[in-house]
């Protein structure tokens, strides 16, 4: 069985202070840099995480997707935005679509529901990959929650939202996403 996990340690000095850089590659995966201070140093800790995720950002509020927007591209997500959910959908159906979408859950055209019974409607046909949907909105009530997850979302985030529960939950997406690719080549390396 081949193995799609590589380590490297690298040591790189910056000024008076050296740093200890992680890297943790997978083929078909993602590059993750991790930057750790050397021991003489206050211990602060300093995390940059690089990826090749794909993120679709869809909402109507202008003031919502560039502070999501900027907010991902900070955490240096590759992002693809759309001003509503017919957009948001003709994304998550293209050739290469991004893996993970954040759905508002008012939108014109298609609500963030809609699209995210869509996409699994699809993903049962077989005709696409498996997205990771959170949909994001400012509806807080339990049976909204409950609504949108049967609709097919994989996670719920109210707004405004706390960067630091976004960046988690964007975070667990990854790990699904990942562990959904390694299964898709494991089962293609069986067949062969």
């Amino acid at each position: 069985m081949k193995s799609f996990l590589s380590f490297s340690l690298v040591h790189q000095v910056t000024g008076s202070a050296a740093k200890k850089v992680l890297t943790h590659e997978r083929t078909r995966g993602s590059d993750m840099h991790l930057w750790m201070q050397a021991a003489d140093r206050p211990p602060e800790t300093t995390v940059a995480i690089h990826t090749d995720m794909r993120v679709l950002i869809a909402d109507d509020s202008l003031v919502s997707r560039h502070l999501l927007e900027a907010t991902l591209r900070k955490w240096n997500y590759e992002v693809k935005v759309a001003c509503n959910g017919t957009e948001a959908w003709n994304m998550l159906r293209s050739d290469d679509p991004p893996r993970i979408a954040i759905l508002d859950w008012v939108m014109p055209g298609m609500s963030g529901p809609e699209v995210c019974k869509r996409v699994r409607e699809h993903a049962k046909n077989g005709e696409l990959n498996y997205t990771y949907l959170l949909l994001l909105t400012s509806k807080s009530q339990r049976e909204d929650l409950i609504e949108g997850m049967e609709a097919g979302a994989d996670d719920y985030l109210t707004k405004p939202f706390d960067q630091h529960e976004l960046k988690v939950r964007l975070r667990a997406g990854s790990r699904v996403i990942d562990l959904q690719r390694e299964l898709v080549a494991a089962r293609e390396e069986l067949r062969e």
